[in-house]
C-alpha cells in the first residue's frame, strides 16, 4: 500500500524545552491522525481491515499510553514495515534547512505512538472529535527500514509564514512476512 502523508507548519529544531517539542510532536501527529482518518474510510483499509482500528487488547495494533487509545497501521507485531521518501519544502527567503536531522527526528516522533506517557502533553485530552483511537502511522519509529529525503525551496513567498515548512511523506507499506490477513496492504 501506497500513499502520501502531508504536513505545513513549524518544525520545532529540537533547541527548546521538552515540553514545548512534545507539544508540537503532538500537534503534528493530530495533523497525520487527520489524514489516516481518511485513510482509513478508502479500500482496501474500509473493506477487510475494519476490525484494526477497534480499542481491544487482543488488537495487536492497539496500545494504551496514560489512558488514552491508540491504533497503528504498521506493527512489528505483524512483521511490517515501511520505506519513506520525504520532501521537505522551504521558503527560499530562509536559505537554510537548518538542522535537518532534529526536524526529521520530530517528524519521525510524530508518525509514531507514543512510547510513555512523558511524551503526551499535559493538557491533551482525546476528545470525541474522531481522537479516540488516535491513529499513527508507526508502534514504533525503528520500523523505518528504508529512507529517502529530498530538500527544496518554494519561491513563491505567500506559502509560508514565519519558520513553516511544508512535508510531504510517501509511505510504502512493506512485510517481510506475507500473511493472507493483510496482504492487499502490503508491497
Amino acid at each position: 500500500m501506497e500513499f502520501t502523508l502531508f504536513y505545513k507548519g513549524k518544525v520545532n529544531d529540537g533547541k527548546t524545552d521538552k515540553k514545548k517539542r512534545k507539544d508540537v510532536v503532538h500537534d503534528i501527529r493530530l495533523e497525520f491522525h487527520r489524514q489516516l482518518t481518511a485513510l482509513r474510510h478508502l479500500p482496501p483499509l474500509n473493506d477487510n481491515h475494519k476490525d484494526w482500528f477497534e480499542c481491544s487488547q487482543q488488537n495487536k495494533l492497539f496500545k494504551t499510553v496514560d489512558k488514552k487509545n491508540f491504533i497503528c497501521l504498521v506493527s512489528a507485531d505483524l512483521k511490517m514495515y515501511v520505506d519513506l521518501h520525504v520532501d521537505i519544502f522551504s521558503a527560499y527567503k530562509n536559505r537554510s534547512f537548518k538542522d535537518i536531522d532534529n526536524k526529521l527526528k520530530i517528524i519521525f516522533d510524530a508518525l509514531q505512538i507514543p512510547q510513555k506517557k512523558a511524551e503526551l502533553p499535559s493538557k491533551w485530552t482525546q476528545s470525541g472529535k474522531g481522537e479516540n483511537p488516535l491513529i499513527c502511522l508507526l508502534s514504533d519509529d525503528k520500523l523505518i527500514y528504508k529512507l529517502q529525503v529530498d530538500t527544496d525551496y518554494i519561491l513563491q513567498r505567500e506559502f509560508f509564514k514565519h519558520e513553516e515548512i511544508a512535508c510531504f511523506i510517501k509511505v510504502k507499506i512493506k512485510s517481510n512476512k506475507y500473511n493472507l490477513d493483510y496482504i492487499d496492504l502490503v508491497i
